[in-house]
């Protein structure tokens, strides 16, 4: 199973918004970033290094929660779960403190949690996240996900 990745026009979207963000960062954050390649590449390496370098930086949560994300689903196909499991739930920390909260991303995190749990066999780990993901689905009224899911 492959985990619900960000569509490019999503991540590119999120670059920008970095890109303009970046007059505000302070003086420790690099001044530009172009992330949508670097989450583009599916290399972990890079994006790791890439959320070293903004992880402090304020005002981007959107992008390093995307960043965390999109991490741990590449950590999840190549069967690297526990380094998955942490990722994705630096993932979640970062979509609940956003405000408002982007139900359906932060619904795709938790969703990506469980199965993660799934694959260690960790059953009863896997299914709060789980079920915060059917009800964040339910809330944005994700019918189409939520059937697919019952399949």
């Amino acid at each position: 199973m492959k985990f619900l990745p960000f569509t490019r026009l999503s991540r590119g979207c999120l670059g920008l918004i970095l890109l303009f963000a970046a007059p505000q960062l302070d003086a420790q954050c690099p001044p530009e970033v172009a992330i949508a390649p670097i989450l583009d590449t599916g290399d972990t390496r890079q994006i790791a290094a890439l959320i070293e370098q903004i992880k402090d930086c304020p005002g981007i949560d959107d992008s390093l929660g995307l960043a965390y994300h999109l991490l741990g689903a590449y950590y999840f196909n190549e069967n690297r779960f526990e380094d998955c499991i942490a990722a994705t739930q630096k993932a979640i920390a970062i979509r609940q403190r956003q405000s408002p909260i982007d139900t359906f991303n932060l619904g795709k995190s938790n969703f990506n949690l469980g199965y993660a749990y799934i694959e260690l066999k960790q059953y009863a780990e896997a299914e709060p996240p789980l079920l915060e993901s059917e009800r964040l689905y339910k809330l944005v009224d994700t019918p189409r996900v939520l059937e697919s899911r019952r399949q």
